[in-house]
């Protein structure tokens, strides 16, 4: 998670915790519904989809199978995965402004994901409809990007996740 904050809390001779809560007042709860959520973003016929996004019944679950030990050709994959994720949620997080919207920072990732040959996850993942996962305040996870615009003291949680070459691969921050 990280704190969305623009200014910094006042200098004064408040004690310390005063001045800070001024800043850092409560949002006011997020209701379900309450802003807009835009409809679902496409992805190109080239850029390959995990299993379950084209299944009439796809599975979802906790893979309970033996260990597996990859190959290095495997493990190169997954490098190179986890360097492209770790680039989605580094460029998702410059995003991330008072006054912008999740579902701005949902499309600008979903674009970046797909210049870089890869399919962003959350997208069809039990019927999920966008790119990302945006977290706000009270939220827990996998909120859905809305045209809420971000407000100052906004907690943000953004998690990440694409399938790149055969390679399912996770990051948030």
């Amino acid at each position: 998670f990280f704190f969305l904050m623009i200014r910094r809390p006042p200098r004064s001779t408040q004690s310390r915790s005063s001045a800070a809560s001024d800043v850092y007042k409560r949002q006011t709860p997020i209701v379900e519904g309450q802003y807009e959520v835009t409809p679902r973003l496409t992805v190109p016929k080239h850029i390959v989809p995990p299993e379950y996004v084209n299944s009439k019944n796809p599975l979802f679950g906790i893979y309970s199978g033996p260990a597996v030990v990859h190959k290095d050709a495997t493990v190169q994959k997954l490098k190179k995965a986890g360097e492209l994720a770790a680039k989605v949620v580094s460029y998702a997080a410059s995003l991330v402004k008072v006054g912008t919207t999740a579902d701005e920072v949902d499309k600008a990732v979903h674009d970046y994901i797909i210049q870089h040959g890869a399919y962003p996850t959350p997208l069809g993942f039990m019927h999920f409809p966008k790119s990302i996962c945006i977290s706000l305040n009270e939220i827990a996870c996998h909120g859905i990007p809305n045209k809420r615009p971000f407000q100052e003291g906004d907690y943000v949680n953004l998690d990440c996740t694409l399938y790149l070459d055969g390679c399912l691969l996770y990051t948030s921050d």
